[in-house]
């Protein structure tokens, strides 16, 4: 269809002779056609005007909207109108879902990244999770750390999701069955709500490599420590320029995990983190300092160990050098916050619309570009990620 608008305008129609080009959103079509003439007052007779309406425009590429207006100007049109056509649902399809897609990705890849942060790592680095007793590794951790029950959550890598379906399909269990089957959904497994994502980070261990040891016996106290929940740590042994990297798991020989309740000495070493990426000193016999969480304590209410670090003795990394590793989590709420704010109605903004959701902020602004003669959609979220208490979350992977 071609045509001038019709508003403010009188206009008789005809039939257009031959063939033209209708353009819906930058695709075209071979049509039949009409034109409209507009009459222009105080002129003897009736000038006729050429123009098109382009409807759906506005969700062509800049590139094939101007390749059309580049063509029909070759058809003799001087006048171009666009249209965004759309209905609320249209739009909401078309524009604003997909912008909000990318909104949450990008928030749940900041939340999923606080895993660095997280020293405790159920399972063996680089084992798919495919049964309950790999799945139970991380609650386990959870209660012998007297972690409460409720309120647990799980979010795992497809790969590690569909694994855990497989496993659910041979249960006696028929709704269980029946919905990992047909649904692809896992459910609730030991009091654990289970989620999976595409944004599981994968954290690749640096090329730590040689024999790393603790140089001097090495604790701290909560007094020096609780502004950061970090220490550093003297090492050495290390091969020359070895990189070690945050998110790096590892243990301490003779330095055992305790019941932060109790501070009854538990039956597996504890787990540290390193906090920031180090590059080992250039002889093995040099001084390698790393900050780690937890802090080493060895008494006292925020007791963390059952003993200090002693002199020599020997550091193990969790997983092979340089390889890299899904970070599956088993976390309960409290373990990680995500703060969102309402951003305000900016002075002279027009149809600013702004919405909450269970805690979630969104806000919505419409504008024109009057040089391009583009409508613009801006979709904005502030929001900020942290650690609370990283002793209420698990890394988790499968056994072998």
């Amino acid at each position: 269809r071609v045509g001038l608008s019709t508003e403010e305008q009188s206009y008789r129609q005809a039939p257009c002779p031959g063939m033209v080009q209708e353009v819906h959103g930058g695709v075209r079509e071979e049509v039949s056609g009409t034109m409209e003439t507009e009459t222009c007052e105080g002129e003897e007779g009736a000038g006729m005007k050429y123009g098109v309406s382009y409807y759906g425009g506005v969700g062509a590429p800049t590139s094939r909207y101007q390749s059309d207006q580049t063509y029909l100007r070759k058809l003799g049109f001087s006048l171009f109108r666009v249209w965004a056509n759309w209905g609320w649902n249209t739009l909401s399809e078309r524009v604003i879902k997909p912008a909000m897609v990318q909104l949450a990705n990008q928030i749940d890849r900041d939340c999923m990244a606080l895993y660095k942060q997280v020293w405790n790592w159920a399972g063996t680095a680089g084992q798919t999770v495919n049964s309950f007793s790999d799945f139970a590794k991380a609650p386990e951790l959870l209660d012998l750390g007297a972690v409460p029950q409720e309120d647990r959550s799980a979010v795992m890598s497809p790969t590690d999701q569909w694994a855990m379906l497989g496993s659910q399909t041979a249960l006696y269990m028929q709704d269980v069955a029946k919905d990992a089957y047909r649904r692809g959904k896992l459910g609730m497994i030991g009091n654990v709500d289970t989620y999976s994502s595409q944004n599981v980070q994968t954290n690749t261990r640096g090329t730590a490599a040689g024999t790393p040891l603790v140089k001097g016996t090495q604790s701290t106290t909560y007094a020096l420590t609780k502004d950061t929940g970090t220490m550093t740590l003297l090492t050495d042994g290390w091969d020359s320029a070895a990189t070690i990297k945050q998110g790096a798991v590892f243990t301490i020989d003779g330095v055992y995990a305790v019941n932060p309740v109790t501070k009854a000495t538990l039956p597996h070493l504890q787990q540290f983190v390193v906090r920031s990426n180090v590059t080992a000193h250039v002889t093995t016999t040099s001084s390698t300092t790393l900050t780690i969480s937890p802090p080493i304590i060895t008494s006292g209410a925020f007791q963390t160990v059952s003993a200090a670090a002693a002199n020599d003795a020997t550091i193990t990394i969790m997983g092979t050098a340089s390889t890299g590793y899904s970070q599956n989590m088993v976390f309960r709420k409290n373990a990680f916050a995500l703060v969102m704010v309402p951003l305000v109605k900016p002075p002279g903004a027009m149809d600013v619309g702004r919405r909450s959701y269970k805690g979630f902020q969104v806000r919505v602004i419409p504008y024109y570009d009057g040089n391009n003669d583009v409508s613009n959609w801006r979709l904005d979220v502030l929001y900020g990620t942290k650690t609370v208490d990283a002793r209420q979350a698990v890394r988790l992977s499968g056994t072998p």
